[in-house]
């Protein structure tokens, strides 16, 4: 069922008949939401994750003058129940006419695993109609100020339904009637066919189908937000007050170019694979470049010992056309050596059209642990058979992308017609 679960809108209250009323209002502009009580038994096994606004019953027990402490504690055991630690930003609605439940809760929800970003005093009684239904554009009022207030919420609350929607552009790919099934599998069975091997492994082949989504839900992303009208535009960025950006040598940007350059490296050989070279098992020795090498070739001159002393790592990355892996032809394994460095050793490299250098990215895990920075060398191509590359051994993946670039520079570099000349 993981492909049905999906939380945007959580409803924390013990009156049944309440709840009822938010959530019929919620559901009048489409936004589905999930409800609970304090009853644990009806709480998920996993907390939720998605969340992005939570209307909480500030007095469970229905009291008439509810005692603070214990009404607050009531609705953070709750909270602290359901909303998992990487939720993410999200907003909490108060339901509350005694403001000091408002003023307490928000002072000990900072000692949630995931605290809510804002919280929104209202009262139940001011935002109903007539008839006792809620009204959501009062409501909706509220939240959006509040997004106003908390800016980058409101944007990535956005994209993230851009994605949602996205993910639907697959979907509506797929002939509609009665022969959807029949038709739905030609369709997958075109798109594996052309993404993986034949002779690839079940999970392999999975892995591709699923990276060929990913394409097609990005260009779905690309046209919505290409087609982005001025006033939806305006209504997000009135608010804009980013401030200065950090340096771009930052830990934030290292952070940050880790999730844009690198992803989690895939368990067969594949393109953009980073390894360590001494796991490669070679049949001819010396086949793989050594730091010391690498270093006589990269390193300034009288810099090759600060260099060592410095950590610097070997290593390689697989550069095989990734089409040449969905059509079986991958006789031998290419790969272009390099280095890995700290970004404050970076000047002691050579500054070269054989050098192609990342920017600096955090790494999580030994051995590319830090900030580092990694430096491609285009004098040492390497190639072997795959079977002598280890199964699960890579370090990370460059992605698709940045892949292309190194590619795209390895290929020029190779193909520079050169000249002769007396200088």
């Amino acid at each position: 069922m993981d492909g049905l679960r999906t939380t945007r809108v959580l409803v924390v209250d013990d009156q049944r008949d309440e709840a009822q009323g938010v959530i019929d209002a919620l559901a009048r502009d489409g936004i589905g939401a999930i409800y609970y009580s304090q009853d644990v038994e009806r709480h998920p096994d996993q907390p939720l994750t998605g969340v992005r606004l939570a209307t909480l019953d500030m007095n469970l027990e229905n009291l008439p003058s509810p005692d603070p402490p214990a009404a607050t504690a009531a609705i953070l055991s709750v909270l602290g129940r359901l909303i998992a630690e990487n939720n993410g930003p999200y907003l909490a609605i108060a339901w509350t006419k005694h403001p000091e439940l408002v003023e307490e809760f928000t002072k000990r929800a900072a000692a949630l695993p995931c605290p809510p970003v804002r919280v929104i005093p209202l009262v139940k009684a001011e935002v109903q109609a007539d008839d006792g239904s809620f009204d959501f554009a009062k409501i909706a009022a509220e939240v959006q100020s509040a997004l106003h207030e908390c800016y980058p919420l409101g944007l990535l609350a956005f994209w993230e339904q851009m994605v949602h929607k996205s993910s639907g552009s697959i979907m509506e790919m797929m002939p509609d009637g009665n022969s959807w099934t029949d038709e739905s599998k030609r369709t997958l069975a075109l798109l594996w066919r052309h993404s993986a091997g034949e002779g690839d492994p079940q999970d392999v082949k999975l892995r591709a189908l699923l990276e060929a989504f990913n394409a097609l839900q990005f260009d779905a992303i690309e046209s919505d937000t290409a087609l982005l009208d001025s006033e939806t535009a305006n209504s997000l960025v009135d608010s804009l007050d980013i401030g200065e950006a950090p340096s771009g040598g930052s830990d934030l940007a290292a952070r940050l170019n880790r999730r844009l350059l690198f992803g989690v490296a895939l368990p067969n050989v594949a393109s953009g694979n980073v390894y360590q070279p001494g796991t490669i098992v070679s049949a001819e020795e010396g086949t793989f470049p050594t730091i010391d090498e690498l270093l006589d070739d990269m390193a300034q001159p009288g810099k090759k010992q600060e260099l060592i002393e410095a950590g610097s790592l070997a290593v390689a990355m697989e550069i095989t056309p990734l089409c040449d892996y969905q059509h079986d032809k991958v006789r031998r394994a290419r790969f272009v050596c390099g280095i890995a460095v700290g970004p404050e050793r970076s000047n002691l490299i050579k500054r070269s059209d054989f050098v192609c250098q990342t920017p600096v990215v955090w790494f999580d895990n030994e051995p590319l642990c830090g900030n580092r920075i990694v430096a491609w060398n285009s004098h040492f191509i390497v190639s072997v058979p795959p079977n002598q590359v280890p199964q699960g051994e890579a370090l990370v993946r460059l992605r698709q992308l940045p892949l292309m670039q190194v590619q795209s520079w390895i290929g020029s570099h190779a193909t520079r017609p050169g000249y002769l000349s007396v200088r």
